[in-house]
């Protein structure tokens, strides 16, 4: 997911490309200035993963490596210093990731043994380290929990396990933990409610989850009716989305159509719920879109 005004475009042969805001060099393209038509992050780098945070952007690699690049205020890149960077730097720790994902000013990362290390802005306990310090290099989330997903909010994270259990953690203010409180949790809590879930979203302060059965849940922020449940009221623990609909993917900043021999179309679809299938057809693999 992402935050601010500069869109990414991951292609086949590991290199991305990106465009829009880059006022702290979260294009990555060794400047700080916009452009209007996509430019290649600069190294010769081949990546798998692309998370976009705000202002900064995540990028792994198939060995396991998460770089980064754009605004480091917080600690986010996770180079250990707080400068921003115009082209991707390093996570330090030699570490070796199988997903990232980008928040507001935090990073997520998970292990292959479902261990989840996090670094950046922890004002309001979204690293899950049991503390409200920021970090510039990565921290594990406390526990000895094993999660199968992650997915990074605003200034809040969701994990999820291979039981379908959701633990969340960081702000709460909108109940968007859905612990059934709206007090901040600086380690994970477990959403309520004995779901099993297959899929998460964060958002900026609300949360969705899928079920196998294609059924989509949703706590948190609403007064917009982002929740889906046919309300404005916030909700602390999960509802299920209004409708006899099936869901078949969650996302909250992009909307990917595609039709069988018809012409595939970007389109920015902010704080939306809607389906996601790969854009390949133009040879891009994975899209990244930031909005505000």
């Amino acid at each position: 997911m992402g935050f601010s005004y500069s869109s990414y475009l991951l292609k086949p042969n590991g290199e991305v490309w990106s465009w829009g805001l880059n006022s702290s060099g979260q294009l990555g393209d060794n400047a700080t200035e916009s452009k209007s038509s996509p430019v290649l992050v600069v190294g010769a780098h081949s990546f798998v993963e692309i998370s976009a945070g705000y202002y900064f952007s995540l990028a792994r690699k198939a060995n396991g490596e998460v770089w980064s690049w754009g605004l480091n205020s917080s600690g986010q890149l996770g180079d250990n210093t707080i400068a921003n960077k115009s082209s991707p730097v390093l996570v330090v720790g030699a570490y070796s990731f199988v997903e990232i994902s980008g928040g507001s000013a935090h990073s997520l990362a998970r292990k292959s043994n479902g261990e989840v290390w996090s670094w950046g802005h922890n004002l309001y306990g979204q690293f899950g380290d049991n503390t409200i310090a920021n970090k510039s290099s990565p921290v594990i989330v406390v526990g000895a929990h094993s999660f199968v997903e992650i997915s990074a909010g605003y200034y809040f994270s969701l994990a999820l396990k291979a039981n379908g259990e959701v633990w969340s953690w960081g702000l709460n203010s909108s109940g968007q933990l859905g612990d059934n409180t709206t007090a901040n949790k600086s380690s994970p809590v477990l959403v309520v409610g004995a779901h099993s879930f297959v899929e998460i979203s964060g958002g900026s302060a609300h949360s969705l989850a899928r079920k196998a059965n294609g059924e989509v849940w949703s706590w948190g922020h609403n007064l917009y009716g982002q929740l889906g449940d046919n309300t404005t009221a916030n909700k602390s623990s999960p509802v299920l989305v209004f409708g006899s609909h099936v869901g078949v993917s969650l996302d909250f900043f992009e909307l990917i159509k595609y039709r069988h021999g018809a012409t595939p179309e970007v389109c920015v679809a902010a704080e939306w719920n809607v389906y996601r299938q790969p854009f390949t057809s133009l040879g891009f693999v994975q899209v990244k879109t930031e909005v505000i």
